[in-house]
């Protein structure tokens, strides 16, 4: 729909943006939970890996679902699981990661 102060290519131009960012929130919304599940399985053996995977799946479950009721909880876990993968370390050696 074109709006009264825009030209055609400015519209269309509007439709590309709209469609891409229609994209980006469907490929957040896939690869969102798979980086959570795979951050938390390698949590014990690469502590960094994991909880670096683990806070990228949290951002981008709000990019994508936002912030309510239903995605409160899976936001909240993963981001606290990430961050407590990042300050534990390797968890079977006094050394940590930093």
């Amino acid at each position: 729909m074109i709006q009264c102060d825009e030209t055609r290519s400015q519209a269309r131009n509007r439709e590309i943006a709209r469609d891409r960012l229609v994209e980006l929130i469907r490929a957040a919304a896939v690869l969102s939970p798979l980086l959570a599940i795979a951050g938390g399985a390698m949590a014990k053996a690469r502590a960094l890996w994991g909880g670096v995977l683990m806070l990228l799946a949290c951002g981008l479950m709000y990019v994508a679902y936002g912030f309510n009721v239903g995605t409160m909880f899976p936001i909240a876990f993963t981001g606290l699981g990430g961050v407590l993968a990042l300050l534990a370390g390797k968890p079977d050696e006094p050394k940590a990661h930093f």
